[in-house]
């Protein structure tokens, strides 16, 4: 999100009014889930839809879903690389050696999807972990049986590794999509219209914060660096190391093809754009020349931060005053708010001799019979597209 895109001939600062976000068009992605905070949160959030959607029809079809959570002891002295080759080496043991083939039939497993996550603390070092969701085809499933069955061989294929596990080295528990695991794991609801839910659990690890800041995600060290923590410029550079090229999330054969969840990579997904957007308005369009500004003043932040609240006087403001001038692109018949309420938008014009932008308006309910008015454009918020009366009318 630096760069343009190949091909592509201006960048466009997108807002959705629906959602109170914003976004940049025509920039390059990179499409890794491991060291990029941007192409995650995008990757993480189709990744979480479709697991939703799987986990749906597998409960519509009677089944019943699963979550396990396999950990092991670690210290502060391990080495990442040989204390994650162990790790997965210990889990791919169990799940194809005997003990495994016994689990998938004796309690009519018809797949799983596991995601694999890293923390660190400055007591115990990394800390790998999986999260497995298990998806049986048997609505009468016995945990207590599974939890004794699979605790024993996660227990055995870890000791063959050279590794332990403590009481917490196994963990299962019955979720259907709601906020059961993040309450179970944090305590507290989360505070937001989307509830964290086992395909949140599953995919978004990248943006989970640990208990008290002890134990930090590599994006939680990644920002700690930005803030000036030098000390652990080590550890990032550790990590970015040995998880470059793995798979954060992993289906087993034929699963996705049972509930029809379509094949899409990382990288695909990092590249397309945001799909049933519910209203999406282009404000402004920086030239080629004035984006390489934009990415010069470190300010790319800061311009979504005023673009995502509809204020698109002060997105125009602030990028005047790091020297760049640009046109709002407001159309006539979009919604917006003013000083004397909700209105319909007329026209914008530019009052060269006085600085400043006025927009003409048609209040919704004016003051004596009075609707039109002019407001400056800092006044003014944008709220939706073209009016039902006007889209209907064009």
């Amino acid at each position: 999100m630096r760069h343009m895109a190949y091909l592509a001939d201006r960048v466009e600062i997108r807002y959705r009014p629906a959602k109170q976000t914003a976004r940049y068009t025509g920039l390059q992605t990179c499409g890794s889930v491991w060291h990029c905070p941007i192409c995650a949160a995008k990757i993480s959030e189709h990744r979480r839809d479709e697991l939703a959607q799987l986990n749906e029809k597998h409960l519509a079809a009677g089944g019943s879903t699963w979550m396990t959570t396999f950990t092991i002891k670690h210290k502060k002295y391990n080495d990442l690389a040989d204390l994650l080759k162990r790790f997965l080496e210990a889990r791919r043991k169990m799940k194809m050696g005997r003990a495994g083939q016994a689990l998938r039939r004796d309690f009519q497993i018809v797949g799983t999807v596991s995601v694999l996550e890293v923390t660190w603390s400055k007591e115990n070092g990394w800390h790998p972990h999986v999260h497995e969701l298990v998806f049986s085809s048997d609505p009468n499933f016995d945990p207590e049986k599974y939890d004794q069955v699979a605790r024993a061989a996660w227990r055995e294929a870890a000791k063959g590794q050279g590794l332990k596990m403590n009481g917490h080295g196994f963990q299962i528990d019955r979720t259907f999509g709601a906020v059961a695991d993040y309450i179970a794991k944090y305590g507290h609801e989360p505070l937001s219209d989307n509830p964290w839910g086992v395909e949140s659990e599953i995919t978004k690890g990248h943006i989970k914060r640990g208990r008290m800041e002890r134990h930090l995600t590599p994006f939680a060290i990644l920002d700690a660096i930005a803030d000036g923590c030098d000390e652990l410029i080590p550890r990032w550079q550790e990590y970015a190391q040995v998880f470059k090229g793995r798979k954060q999330l992993n289906y087993s054969p034929g699963l996705k093809a049972m509930y029809q969840v379509e094949e899409t990579e990382d990288e695909e997904i990092a590249a397309l754009a945001d799909k049933e957007l519910d209203e999406e308005l282009t404000l402004v369009e920086p030239t080629p020349g004035q984006w390489e500004t934009i990415v010069e003043k470190n300010v790319r932040g800061n311009l979504l931060e005023l673009a995502r609240v509809g204020r698109v006087g002060e997105l125009v403001e602030g990028l005047a005053e790091i020297g760049v001038e640009v046109e709002p692109l407001l159309q006539s018949g979009w919604r917006v708010s003013t000083p004397g309420g909700d209105a319909t938008l007329l026209s914008v014009k530019n009052e060269s001799t006085r600085g400043r932008w006025r927009c003409s308006v048609l209040l919704d309910q004016g003051e004596n019979g009075r609707r039109w008015r002019a407001f400056d454009l800092v006044e003014i918020v944008v709220i939706g597209g073209l009016s039902p009366g006007l889209a209907k009318a064009s």
